[in-house]
């Protein structure tokens, strides 16, 4: 069985990544009058049309491509889903 994938459907599993690891879950803050990037947070980037997971690095917004790469929403819906997977299985061997 095959569906589309949905630009809500990459967002549900980055929220649900940000949850998983303890992320924070807004990409951005306001303090001392400034708008700031919440380092760790993970968030989707859709340059050029296709979507990349990113996780910010810094305050000034400095974000890391984490899977080292950027291909269509069933692609990237793909490699996040086993991202995930692998972040479950080491925690659940972490409790055991």
């Amino acid at each position: 069985m095959s569906f589309r994938v949905t630009k809500q459907r990459l967002e549900n599993q980055v929220e649900y990544l940000n949850k998983l690891t303890g992320s924070p879950a807004n990409h951005s803050y306001h303090m001392d009058g400034k708008w700031r990037s919440n380092p760790g947070h993970f968030t989707l980037n859709y340059d050029y049309g296709q979507p990349q997971l990113q996780r910010i690095c810094n305050e000034a917004g400095g974000v890391e491509n984490v899977l080292g790469y950027r291909g269509t929403k069933a692609e990237v819906d793909r490699m996040i889903g086993a991202y995930i997977k692998g972040i479950e299985l080491v925690k659940r061997n972490q409790s055991v």
